[in-house]
């Protein structure tokens, strides 16, 4: 790989990195050089199911924020989260609410395409955020709600 021109690893790596993250992780565990090459393509392409990986993404951000993250998929499970009951959801609310917003505020600028699925809207409808590249936006989200009456 020392002796592929640079040029053609960086066509390599940004085909490469369109795999929701883990191809560009991947790639910066192979070396130091190639983790340098990788870096510009790293977060191009990135998917947080859960709210581990969006808690852990938002904490990498923060401490590193990536220079182009052009895809993002992000996904709360609903059993996970039920939004219908108790205190401890509306806690757990204001925490995604946080992570959503570092996540998005930093992805904001560069953004092509942004899906979101399975996130309450209550979580997902404060953000005023500028999307000045945005092509292609999806929520995917059918909040819980109880048997219709009859006549509805």
């Amino acid at each position: 790989m020392d002796r592929l021109p640079t040029e053609l690893l960086f066509d390599v790596f940004s085909l490469a990195c369109t795999d929701g993250g883990y191809t560009g992780c991947s790639l910066s565990l192979v070396s130091h050089s190639v983790r340098e090459m990788a870096l510009p393509f790293r977060y191009r392409s990135i998917s947080l199911v859960g709210p581990r990986r969006v808690q852990a993404f938002a904490e990498l951000i923060t401490l590193t924020p990536p220079t182009s993250i052009q895809h993002l998929f992000l996904s709360i499970d609903l059993p996970f989260f039920d939004m219908t009951t108790s205190e401890t959801n509306e806690r757990l609310s204001d925490v995604l609410k946080g992570w959503f917003r570092t996540i998005l505020s930093v992805a904001a600028p560069t953004l092509l395409t942004l899906f979101v699925h399975k996130i309450p809207t209550p979580i997902i409808n404060m953000f005023e955020l500028h999307f000045p590249l945005l092509l292609d936006l999806s929520v995917d989200y059918l909040p819980y709600s109880e048997s219709p009456t009859k006549g509805d």
